[in-house]
């Protein structure tokens, strides 16, 4: 008994003291988890918001996608940048920019980091810009998003990004869009092909790029590869860097979908979205667009590839044609089967 109040039992005199301590570490505890619950890793720039991540499993090898949504402080910002949480690794991404965006470059930068380099419109030999005014490249108050691929709950995995540079000589101005040729990247034996990147150099070089995804089925070629198509407006040879992203030391298997979108005309917006097979986990893709006519000026500009709710999914603006030829816009997935412990 409290002698000082001797109805009282002890622990009862205690409650209040017992309680308000309580509360106090509920309160400490609710604020850790408030400040470890905010995505971390990512390269912003003025403006930039906070990066949002699709949840990741607890456990087990996952992919999952980070965004970031930035809306420039300057006329014209030519690089974004995002990463994958701590203790996740990232495998490729995506974009999503105005219509009238040309990227330059796409690929990984570290470890956990994906970044996308914009250019502005350019003259062509001199004269006219590549772009119209009414597709110059955005303003300040304009937005633009980054995308990475994060591989969650495999720590032993890594990604090795495998480039190669060539030299791009010009493009006749009679190549028919179908028939550009291309370069193509792979991974090395043991390795998964999970993503592609580019570098088109110096961004006053008048390159478009209208193919950059996997394929399965490239013959010759007996293991998966990363094609690209490019075309070399400028009158001289240009140097352009492709990559390959390699994953290792995690069991999977890949497979490649794709899915061809409705053709458009000049002006117009066209879309394709591939989505994985059942048990298939959506790791990246790539696109393609092919107009079956001669190109004497930029075709189309890709200025959306990301994954979506439904799948792969690519935005192209066709910038130019000949009467009724038209555009058909590709997508391309990465999908992931990891295997069962």
């Amino acid at each position: 008994m409290d002698p000082l109040n001797p109805s009282i039992p002890p622990t009862t005199r205690r409650l209040p003291a017992i309680l308000a301590s309580a509360l106090a570490l509920l309160l400490a505890l609710l604020g850790c988890a408030v400040a470890s619950g905010q995505t971390s890793g990512a390269t912003t720039t003025p403006g930039a918001s906070t990066p949002t991540a699709t949840s990741a499993p607890t456990s087990g090898p996952a992919v999952h996608q980070v965004s970031l949504t930035v809306t420039p402080t300057t006329p014209y910002t030519s690089r974004f940048s995002v990463s994958c949480p701590q203790g996740e690794i990232a495998l490729g991404g995506g974009w999503d920019m105005p219509q009238s965006a040309r990227v330059v470059a796409a690929q990984i930068t570290s470890a956990t980091t994906w970044s996308v380099s914009l250019a502005p419109p350019q003259p062509i030999n001199g004269g006219a810009t590549a772009q119209t005014s009414s597709q110059a490249i955005p303003q300040a108050s304009a937005t633009n998003a980054v995308y990475v691929e994060c591989l969650s709950g495999a720590p032993g995995a890594v990604v090795t990004q495998r480039g190669a540079t060539d030299n791009l000589a010009p493009t006749p101005a009679d190549t028919f869009n179908d028939n550009l040729g291309g370069s193509v990247s792979l991974c090395n034996a043991g390795e998964t092909l999970v993503g592609g990147g580019f570098d088109l150099g110096n961004s006053l070089a008048n390159i478009e790029l209208e193919g950059s995804w996997p394929r399965s089925d490239a013959a010759p070629i007996a293991v998966p590869v990363w094609v690209f198509s490019l075309r070399n407006y400028d009158a001289v040879a240009r140097p352009i860097t492709r990559f390959a992203e390699c994953l290792s030391g995690v069991a999977i298997s890949a497979s490649y979908p794709r899915q061809t979108g409705a053709f458009i005309f000049t002006g117009q917006i066209g879309s394709a979205t591939v989505s994985c097979p059942a048990g298939g986990s959506l790791a990246g893709g790539g696109f393609q667009y092919r107009m079956h006519s001669p190109g004497p000026s930029h075709v189309g500009s890709l200025f959306s590839l990301n994954a979506t709710s439904a799948g792969w999914q690519t935005l192209v603006l066709m910038l130019s044609g000949y009467g009724l030829y038209a555009l058909t816009p590709l997508a391309a997935a990465v999908c992931l089967t990891f295997a069962t412990p």
